[in-house]
């Protein structure tokens, strides 16, 4: 008990069909059809025993054409845009109706939920990363901010606001290790009254807010 439409004389070509399930069938195999049993899905190959089978969205463009491009757009069902493809450079945004690049998210808010977080396979674990107000922050457990990179290039490892091109901030559990199978264990290389010459290296030792010195190496 099925309902079919065709195209053509009597005889001619099965375009749709409503079987007695709910499908709604589009092609002679089904090869797009919407599933009775589970509404709001469309779905590709009903009588396509294969693995390989695609669905395609935004085949065709103007006039069942190629001449113009498509933009697909995903939205949250209150008329807000959530994901969006660029037709003509294949970008994908997700938060961004625009995206400048292969993939462009905007932060949705100004913690680590609003970024984007890996989750291991377990899910007992989960990293993070996000970027706000000029700053991209990388955590491993999605509360703490562990590596910082600002603006002008600083790093900061347990700092979110690297004073240096590397800064280290030791909070009681841990520290800096440097360790190798070479003698040249840590290589310092500088030029401090630059004057072109880098035999006048200094290692520096600093303690308190206002990085008094409290004694340097020579070299």
């Amino acid at each position: 008990d099925s309902h079919k439409w065709y195209t053509g004389a009597s005889g001619g070509t099965e375009r749709m069909r409503i079987d007695s399930s709910g499908n709604i069938k589009f092609g002679p195999n089904g090869e797009g059809y919407i599933n009775g049993a589970a509404q709001n899905t469309y779905n590709s190959g009903f009588n396509v025993n294969a693995d390989d089978f695609s669905t395609w969205l935004n085949f065709s463009g103007y006039q069942g054409g190629t001449t113009k491009f498509r933009d697909l757009i995903i939205g949250n069902g209150k008329n807000g845009r959530v994901v969006t493809v660029d037709g003509s450079s294949g970008n994908v945004g997700i938060g961004v109706g625009s995206p400048a690049s292969r993939l462009h998210i905007k932060a949705g808010d100004s913690g680590y939920t609003g970024g984007i977080q890996i989750e291991d396979n377990d899910s007992a674990t989960k990293s993070a990363i996000t970027h706000v107000d000029g700053v991209l922050y990388i955590s491993s457990n999605t509360t703490v901010d562990h590596i910082s990179i600002l603006a002008n290039g600083n790093v900061g490892i347990g700092t979110g606001n690297p004073e240096k091109t590397l800064h280290v901030k030791y909070d009681g559990s841990g520290g800096v290790k440097f360790e190798s199978t070479q003698w040249n264990i840590v290589d310092i290389n500088s030029d401090s009254d630059d004057n072109g010459s880098n035999d006048d290296t200094i290692l520096r030792f600093t303690n308190g807010s206002n990085n008094a010195v409290r004694g340097e190496i020579r070299f």
